[in-house]
């Protein structure tokens, strides 16, 4: 583990407590609803506010603890706060060199490279007041990258942003993530950010950690807060195997069978994250011998949880990865359902995400 955290921070009435340990690669997500304390554990870890009973190590360097206190200068950390808070007087590749400039460390990845990956490479010479709202928070990614961090900390670098501008700048971290290798800790309250980026979740709940662990088991366990949401979604990890041209689909390998799904920009031999929403799983006793569904699953229930008077929420086992299926009372009290019922999952192959 890179980065670990014990902290018990009081602010006015509320009280944070958290004892956690995060990865060394990928994204962490610190997620929950608004006064949880997400944002406080953020500028915590990196140095902005300093808070007695707090012990952060990275690697093996003592942040903070009863008698070592580390500036955040001379923690090498990047810090993309909610607002992109660029220079205005500057130009985008000097708002980016900004950041660089200010540190000799070598760098994870090379600047052309992060400013490829983010796609401002036709920006570099427009001022801030040019960009689009989703543009200039890549700028400010881009600048905090520069700067050769060990760690890039995210304050919900998507909010105030439309649907299909969070989208895209979705896409692009993904891409930046998989390509420099960088652990970074991002906080947000959308669901839909933790199913498509989290490698790991930190769920906190009025202060306390409620769950933490790998995205896919954290977002399936009945026991918290994403699964009992409308919105419950499972993650699928797979490979990308093929792609059907004539029909414009994507064949997905994963430990319970081959997902379909629309076509995908990615290679064959790229590993893929698949979105499934509970609402659109169905369940069958037995395959259907003609059907316009393509994915089809042999699946075992291993849980079952109330969401209202006429749904349940039930957790499926698909070869090792966890499906969740939101069906009715009527529906399960028909087909028998029980813990330990082997069934068919179903899902439509243009209710995936990918």
């Amino acid at each position: 583990m890179s980065l670990s955290i014990n902290c018990k921070i009081q602010r006015g009435e509320f009280e944070l407590c958290a004892d956690i340990a995060l990865p060394e690669r990928g994204i962490t997500v610190l997620y929950g609803e608004s006064g949880c304390g997400k944002t406080s554990l953020l500028r915590a870890i990196a140095g902005l506010d300093r808070h007695a009973d707090t012990r952060i190590m990275f690697a093996d360097q003592v942040w903070q603890d009863e008698a070592v206190f580390v500036a955040p200068y001379q923690r090498r950390i990047g810090y993309v706060f909610q607002e992109a808070s660029l220079f205005s007087h500057l130009s985008v590749a000097q708002n980016i060199d900004y950041g660089r400039s200010r540190s000799a460390a070598a760098m994870h990845t090379p600047l052309a490279e992060i400013i490829r990956l983010l796609g401002l490479e036709t920006k570099l010479d427009q001022r801030p007041e040019q960009l689009s709202g989703g543009e200039r928070r890549r700028v400010a990614i881009a600048r905090a990258l520069a700067s050769a961090p060990q760690i890039l900390l995210m304050d919900e670098p998507l909010v105030s942003l439309d649907h299909a501008r969070r989208m895209e700048l979705m896409s692009y971290l993904e891409q930046v993530a998989m390509q420099s290798g960088l652990p970074m800790v991002y906080v947000s309250h959308a669901q839909d950010e933790v199913a498509r980026l989290a490698h790991h979740v930190v769920m906190l709940q009025g202060g306390r950690v409620s769950g933490s662990g790998h995205a896919a088991d954290v977002l399936t366990d009945l026991a918290l807060a994403p699964a009992a949401s409308p919105d419950a979604v499972s993650v699928v990890e797979g490979v990308l195997l093929e792609h059907d041209q004539q029909y414009g689909l994507s064949r997905v390998e994963f430990a319970g069978g081959v997902f379909s799904i629309p076509a995908s920009p990615r290679a064959v031999g790229d590993k893929l994250r698949i979105q499934v929403a509970a609402r659109d799983v169905s369940l069958a006793l037995q395959a259907p011998e003609a059907s316009s569904i393509l994915n089809v699953f042999a699946a075992r229930v291993v849980a079952i949880q109330g969401y209202d008077r006429s749904q349940v929420t039930v957790k499926l086992d698909c070869g090792g990865s966890a499906l969740l299926a939101r069906v009715t009372r009527k529906s399960m009290d028909r087909l028998k359902i029980a813990i330990g019922t082997q069934l068919m999952a179903q899902i439509k192959s243009t209710a995936t995400l990918a």
